[in-house]
């Protein structure tokens, strides 16, 4: 099947409307992990417990310095992906784009088995109300693509670049054309990131068997979120707009 591509384009900048815009998804990334990273802990803890609230001191002190810093990260990343969306990428984007893939990866697993698990939970739930008449409609389990956007965001931008995405049988996974891919689409795993945000806040280290240490997990949790919100609300409406339709073999 013919797959849309990039429509080429001349070395275009990016507006400062897009730059500022960027800096300010890249501070609210910060903010949101933090709000994520509390709520979590206090989940996981008791809102109520004084080891909460200090951490919560820490994490405030820590975003005095990482909501700058997204700040001035936030146009940078969004360059690079426009350098990749015209064609014209560079060794640094190939290199953020490889460590990218890593660096997402633990957080969309977890949310991803954490929706996995619910999904099958509703799936069986519906399908005994209905064996009981309980529930008319028809039980039916996620189809394969519910997994596509995830494997998108999580590979991109080497979809851009014609590189294939196999499954362990070696098959080429479908991932969902530009046509089929929205803002809006990317943002529903917005809920299932925070709630695979939980599950990081309780993780504790094999080899001391403590709880993964909260500023560290705030730093990265800013890259995941400051990275999504950039994708969903910049790149992928350009990606739309710059995308023409494959001709067929």
């Amino acid at each position: 099947m013919a797959m849309d591509r990039p429509r080429p384009k001349a070395n275009t900048p990016l507006s400062s409307r897009e730059l500022w815009t960027s800096a300010a998804l890249g501070a609210a990334g910060v903010l949101l992990a933090y709000a994520a990273i509390y709520a979590g802990t206090g989940v996981h803890d008791g809102f109520g417990d004084w080891d909460l609230h200090r951490t919560g001191r820490r994490l405030r002190r820590l975003s005095f310095w990482l909501v700058p810093a997204a700040a001035v990260a936030g146009p940078f990343l969004r360059d690079s992906y426009h350098r990749m969306l015209e064609g014209r990428g560079r060794g640094w984007d190939i290199l953020h784009a490889v460590a990218r893939l890593f660096l997402h990866f633990g957080l969309w697993g977890m949310s991803v088995l954490l929706a996995v698990t619910i999904r099958l939970c509703l799936f069986a739930a519906k399908w005994a109300a209905a064996r009981l008449r309980l529930y008319g409609g028809e039980a039916k389990p996620f189809s394969p693509s519910w997994f596509a956007v995830p494997i998108w965001f999580i590979a991109f931008p080497f979809p851009l670049l014609g590189a294939p995405i196999t499954d362990e049988d070696g098959g080429e996974v479908e991932l969902p054309t530009p046509d089929r891919l929205s803002a809006r689409r990317l943002l529903r795993w917005l809920p299932w990131l925070l709630a695979g945000m939980w599950f990081w806040t309780g993780a504790v280290s094999e080899d001391t068997g403590e709880r993964v240490d909260p500023r560290w997990l705030f730093a990265a949790a800013s890259y995941w979120f400051a990275d999504f919100l950039i994708v969903a609300r910049q790149v992928v409406p350009e990606l739309k707009s710059s995308t023409v339709p494959a001709e067929e073999p």
